[in-house]
């Protein structure tokens, strides 16, 4: 399995180009989702007020909104990740957010320096990760400093980290766990993106995917 390849092809067939946002969104989120849980990360929510009486008189507020109860202030939970929805290539908004603090975009295409402000402006979020081409990694670092957001970015991740992380997932040290549950997390995203219904022969039909001879390597079996 080759990420390079897929996007590729996405990008040089006709009745596929449409969709190259949406595969690379899952592709993005299937690797983070899959190597967050491998890690068996955790995160922990604590309430560090320890004044009885607001405890007492927020307890039903504690309870519901926070998820903990008022004599029990402290849990451990595992780190996730989410997608917002589609994926939409004129979308300006979230696409993943995570539990343990960024919020995620994924932009596969060119960043324009009024793309890039609206991206990091928009959200409410002190911590982004921006994954992006590898051709637009300088000059987005390059933006976010002379804007001073560079403390707003944890992390820009290019297709090049993405290539890197997912041949050690499908490496022989790792196939056998990360590498089953990172196919089987894009082959899932996959059918939630795309119909997956009855009617799934002609909406294969009419975008041209039927048409496409995948080698028997990136067919995941059960």
């Amino acid at each position: 399995f080759s990420i390079k390849k897929l996007v590729s092809l996405f990008q040089t067939i006709s009745g596929l180009r449409r969709s190259v946002d949406k595969i690379y969104e899952i592709l993005v989120y299937a690797l983070f989702a899959t190597i967050v849980r491998s890690l068996k990360a955790q995160i922990t929510l604590e309430i560090g007020n320890k004044d009885a009486e607001i405890l007492k008189d927020f307890e039903r507020f504690i309870k519901m909104v926070l998820g903990i109860d008022s004599k029990q202030t402290k849990i451990i939970l595992p780190a996730a990740l989410y997608r917002v929805g589609v994926a939409n290539a004129a979308d300006m908004g979230l696409d993943m957010w995570a539990n343990f603090g960024p919020a995620i975009q994924v932009k596969h295409l060119t960043l324009t320096p009024e793309l890039v402000e609206d991206i990091v402006g928009d959200l409410p979020a002190d911590r982004i990760v921006i994954v992006c081409l590898d051709t637009e990694k300088n000059a987005i670092e390059a933006l976010l400093k002379q804007l001073g957001w560079e403390n707003r970015i944890q992390g820009i991740v290019t297709i090049n980290d993405m290539d890197e992380w997912y041949k050690l997932c499908l490496n022989k040290k790792y196939r056998n766990n990360l590498g089953v549950n990172l196919l089987r997390d894009v082959q899932r995203e996959f059918d939630v993106e795309f119909p997956s219904s009855k009617g799934i022969a002609p909406f294969m039909a009419k975008r041209g995917y039927d048409k496409i001879s995948m080698p028997s390597e990136w067919q995941i079996k059960d």
